[in-house]
């Protein structure tokens, strides 16, 4: 069973090298390793890790907008992909949200990445609208029960 930890700045500059490898040839991502390490309101203190084994399996990349817990990058890496951390994940950044009191969590997820959407889609998430700077991306969001 995976792991959750906060995904401090320290955290991720150790396993940078292996999240720029794993996601370099997905087709979404245009990231490199000063967008992961970018500094963002409470962005250190939002971010989560997944560790099975000592290895990391997943991460999101969250920050507070407003009052709004936003998730920026949420990936499994491959290899742990269809092994339900996908929803562990999912939840822990829901956990995490409704800690801090934020009642809404948000995201952009490009329309042809079906597998990512209909991921949303199947755990609750809506889509808000077609972002307004890339008519590639839905904004989703999802309101929590406090």
């Amino acid at each position: 069973m995976p792991e959750i930890f906060t995904f401090t700045k320290e955290i991720l500059k150790k396993y940078i090298d292996a999240i720029i490898r794993d996601t370099s040839d997905f087709e979404y991502n245009n990231w490199k390793e000063e967008n992961f390490l970018l500094d963002l309101p409470d962005k250190w203190e939002f971010s989560i890790a997944l560790f099975d084994g000592g290895s990391i399996t997943g991460f999101s990349i969250n920050s507070r907008k407003s009052d709004v817990f936003y998730m920026h990058f949420f990936y499994i890496l491959k290899k742990y992909r269809k092994s339900k951390a996908g929803e562990g994940l999912l939840n822990a950044c829901e956990n995490k949200a409704a800690e801090n009191k934020l009642q809404i969590v948000r995201l952009k997820c490009n329309k042809n990445n079906f597998a990512a959407l209909n991921f949303y889609l199947k755990n609750g998430y809506a889509i808000n609208k077609t972002d307004l700077h890339d008519s590639n991306l839905y904004l989703l969001e999802k309101k929590l029960n406090q």
